[in-house]
């Protein structure tokens, strides 16, 4: 895996059963996350404006982050949620 993707979301809004997808409200230009990648990881903002435009994620200065080339797992969390990296408790 070249890229870890975590980007906060707020809670589904609607939900069609156990193993089915969940309706997230994706349009948005304030949520944050985290990237990892080489083995670091940055606070980043997210934003995704329509169903057709493309997802796109920047860092803490606006610079839109360039993907590693070969595979990037994108995994939404929950706003409020917590992960552990490194020992250290990041929500």
């Amino acid at each position: 895996m070249s890229s870890v993707i975590l980007p906060m979301q707020k809670p589904p809004i609607a939900s069609q059963g156990e193993g089915c997808i969940l309706a997230f409200q994706c349009h948005d230009n304030t949520r944050m996350g985290w990237f990892f990648t080489n083995g670091k990881g940055i606070p980043i903002r997210w934003e995704k404006m329509s169903d057709f435009e493309p997802t796109r994620f920047y860092d803490e200065f606006d610079n839109e982050i360039e993907f590693n080339t070969g595979k990037t797992m994108i995994l939404i969390i929950q706003d409020g949620d917590t992960f552990i990296v490194d020992g250290k408790r990041i929500s």
